[in-house]
This record gives C-alpha cells, structure tokens and sequence, in this order.
C-alpha cells in the first residue's frame, strides 16, 4: 500500500474510532453535575418515605430545583404518550424521575429501580440474575430497598398485593408507594416507586 493511501486509511479509522467514542459519551454528565449529584445524596438521610420522597427528589419539587440539586441527568426522555411528562434518568443513583408537563413541571413520581446486566426485555420479566447489584442508598425506615424479599413487605403494609400482567407489583396506592418483585421462589425487589397517595383509594382484594 502507498504511503498516501495508508495514511488516509489510518485517517479515517482514527475519525471513526473518536467518532464512536462520542457517540458512546453521550449521556455523560458533567464533572459540575457528578459533584451536584454526590453531595445531595451524601447530605440526604437516604430515605425512601412513601407518598413523599427518595433521598433529597421530593414529589412536587420544581424541574429547576430538581436540576439544581441532582444536576444534569444521564438520560432524559419526553413521553409524548403522556402529554409531555419527561423521564429524567440517574443512573449512578439507581434513579428515575418523571416530570409533569404544564407551565410549572415539577416531580409527580421518583422510582428507584434496578438496571439489566446487558439482558433484553423489560424489568418487569426479569429475575434476580438479570439484574446488576444496584448501587444505591436508598431504603424504607423499616430497610426495605432494592434486593429486599417480599415477604416482609408483605407484613408491612395493609393493602393487598396486585398483580400484575407480567411481573409482579405490590401497590400500595394509599400509602403512596409500589414495589416490583421478580416471579421466583423466594421474590426480591427490583423497583421501588414513590407517588401521591390515593386516600380514597379501595384496594381491589383478590
């Protein structure tokens, strides 16, 4: 091979070879945002309070005090299905947050949730061995958090369990809070979800 021509092939791999890096980095965050990120956890008492909030993400905190306390997400989604709600993504925080739409957008839901380890589908099939260790903080005053079994969960709350298409999914909806457990013997949690609760709520016993 010429030397011109072995120059621009090199050329052009090297383009494709920075070229795929940045595409790769895409939903990195910045060094600013990392730190946000750190130091709210860090100064947060980790606590997953039904029907109120997940660490320092409070339901009805506003889009830009959500943005200046966690920073920049990792990945942020509009869902046109629902009207414009937006999905922020933390995945170093094992966290989701989803936004109203509206002329003021502030927190409706905070989830914190386990990530596949490479697997395809979605969490609500997936068993334990699908999953990552997830790697956060969070958890309930009674310690219920990501990897807990059900069992317990079940002798916490008064509501009965829901299940669910595929999955399954213990809604508490009056006390503001739902966890997803995997369908195995001995069934651990995957996903935790903090809402408003429905007061009015009547639990569909069956």
């Amino acid at each position: 091979m010429r030397p011109s021509i072995q120059l621009a092939s090199y050329l052009i791999a090297l383009m494709t070879i920075v070229l795929t890096g940045c595409a790769s980095s895409g939903n990195d965050v910045s060094i600013s945002d990392q730190q946000k990120e750190q130091t709210a956890v860090a100064s947060s008492d980790h606590l997953i309070v039904a029907g109120q909030r997940i660490g320092p993400v409070r339901l009805g905190m506003f889009r830009d005090d959500l943005l200046e306390t966690l920073g920049q997400p990792n990945e942020e989604q509009t869902l046109n299905y629902t009207s414009g709600r937006e999905k922020w993504t933390y995945t170093r925080l094992n966290l989701i947050v989803y936004i109203s739409s509206g002329s003021a957008p502030a927190v409706d839901e905070i989830t914190t949730i386990c990530w596949l380890n490479g697997r395809e589908g979605n969490i609500r099939d997936a068993e334990w061995s699908d999953v990552d260790p997830p790697n956060t903080v969070f958890q309930t005053p009674e310690g219920f958090k990501l990897g807990s079994t059900s069992f317990d969960i079940r002798r916490k709350y008064n509501d009965y369990p829901q299940e669910a298409v595929s999955g399954f999914i213990m809604d508490f909806k009056r006390d503001g809070i739902q966890f997803m457990v995997t369908r195995e013997q001995e069934p651990r949690v995957v996903r935790i979800a903090v809402e408003a609760p429905q007061l009015d709520y009547v639990p569909n016993l069956r």
